[in-house]
């Protein structure tokens, strides 16, 4: 297991990375445009302060930076689309690679990947990613324009407030673009399974060595061994069978920590609890609605992550689910708030676990004084902050 968790911690980090560096590339002609306007205001309130050096603005001063506003505003709807979809391929062929390693491991060998990259591409939402991201961008810039020509503009301080609303899209498109990038990384791995699956087709059976009376208590004709003719060709090894499991972050919200360790059978249809959670609030709907949850994302900035493994490997899905149990009786998430993850911890000592005595012990304390211990907090600037 700690040589398994090394290697999927690295890959981790490369996906990670990944998903930055094309939320970056993605969104790189949004942040140009967004600096042109903000150069573009910023010069205009030091022209005018140095005419008019305090105070509120004049009414033609606001006048003008109003019009400026409005006027490049629109110029951060760029067109994304073919970057997005440039994304989601890059994501797919990054999978493969990594996934690889663990079915050479595991003495499966890799399908065809124009098959899996096509089946990729058909999910509900990757299909038309690229453009559901553009139209979030121009509903998010239109939206922006919408609220920046409401805003009081009397002071500096109201300039840069809007601004820096006027320049939010940014952010819309970097999470747009690392959802997709997740969804078709774990999307890959469910289709990579779904390929290499072994067939489940009967053999056909002869009917004629089948009729009462003809046969044994296995099926066979009377003196019969059961066993292949001598110098018969030996049968093709079978695949093995393999699964995905679902693995959660450490800082994971508390719905998907309580899927980590799950296992799914994408050859059979066999997903994941929709309704699982520890939260108070219970689970986020499924989307698209009406779709099995098959993976991650369970949600925007969700960064869990499915994995294959052997069919008879249970202690990997067991070994996942204590430590989410552990996080959430120490309080770790990165998006849920005190009072909710301190309502899971109770519900979760309520309810029993087998954890050592002495973290249920620790978190009972917890639960008792309403806060969290950091004693034994990760070292991570991005777990939530339990003052």
């Amino acid at each position: 297991m700690a040589a398994t968790q090394a290697t999927w911690d690295q890959q981790d980090q490369e996906a990670l990375a990944f998903e930055l560096a094309q939320a970056a590339l993605v969104a790189a002609a949004v942040r140009k445009a967004s600096a042109a306007l903000t150069a573009t205001i910023l010069l205009e309130l030091r022209t005018a302060r140095a005419i008019v050096p305090s105070g509120p603005l004049p009414g033609r001063v606001q006048g003008r930076l109003r019009r400026l506003l409005a006027a490049r505003i629109p110029h951060l709807a760029v067109d994304i689309q073919p970057a997005v979809d440039k994304a989601v391929e890059r994501a797919v062929r990054l999978a493969w690679r990594q996934e690889a390693d663990a079915l050479d491991g595991l003495g499966v060998p890799m399908p065809d990947r124009a098959e899996v990259l096509s089946a990729v591409l058909d999910d509900p939402l990757l299909k038309h990613a690229g453009r559901d991201a553009a139209r979030n961008l121009a509903a998010h810039v239109d939206r922006a324009a919408e609220t920046v020509a409401r805003m009081p503009l009397l002071t500096d301080a109201q300039v840069r407030a809007a601004i820096a609303r006027a320049a939010a899209p940014a952010a819309t498109v970097e999470r747009d673009v690392r959802t997709a990038a997740n969804r078709a990384i774990n999307t890959a791995t469910v289709e990579i399974v779904k390929a290499v699956a072994p067939p489940t087709a009967e053999l056909p059976v002869d009917t004629a060595t089948v009729e009462e009376g003809r046969t044994g208590l296995t099926g066979q004709p009377p003196g019969s061994t059961g066993q292949p003719p001598a110098g018969a060709a030996e049968p093709p090894e079978a695949t093995p069978d393999i699964r995905v499991v679902w693995v959660a972050e450490r800082q994971a919200c508390l719905t998907c920590k309580a899927l980590s360790g799950q296992v799914a059978d994408p050859a059979t249809g066999t997903w994941f609890d929709e309704f699982a959670t520890f939260s108070p609030h219970g689970a986020p709907p499924v989307w698209p609605p009406d779709q099995p949850l098959t993976g991650p994302p369970r949600h925007p900035h969700c960064r869990c992550r499915l994995r294959v493994i052997a069919a008879t490997n249970t202690m990997v899905p067991a070994a996942l689910q204590r430590e989410a149990q552990r996080a959430v009786l120490r309080g770790w998430s990165d998006h849920d708030s005190r009072r909710a993850r301190l309502t899971a911890a109770d519900r979760l000592l309520i309810r029993g676990t087998g954890l050592p005595i002495t973290v249920q012990n620790r978190a009972a304390v917890d639960v008792a004084r309403g806060r969290f211990s950091t004693r034994h907090r990760p070292r991570a600037p991005f777990l939530r902050a339990d003052a």
